[in-house]
């Protein structure tokens, strides 16, 4: 969920697999589709005042699985 957890874990997976490997392009797509997500919200949100969030949250999610399924599809059928 934080930025500098995932940056972590994506690092690692560019260290143990190589940046141009099947893997490590996967990783990079799953971590540009997903990263500010939450981030975003709670600052835009906090700025606007919005009060009621109840159905964005689980949209904005569900739009990550999206991005992240059709991104790893992507890059496995390009790589």
């Amino acid at each position: 969920i934080s930025g500098s957890g995932a940056i972590s874990v994506l690092s690692d997976i560019l260290e143990n697999f190589h940046p141009d490997s099947k893997i490590g392009i996967i990783a990079s797509v799953i971590m540009g589709s997903t990263e500010t997500t939450f981030y975003t919200l709670m600052v835009y949100f906090k700025k606007t005042r919005v009060k009621y969030s109840t159905y964005i949250i689980p949209a904005a999610v569900f739009g990550d699985i999206v991005g992240v399924l059709a991104g790893v599809w992507a890059s496995a059928i390009i790589f």
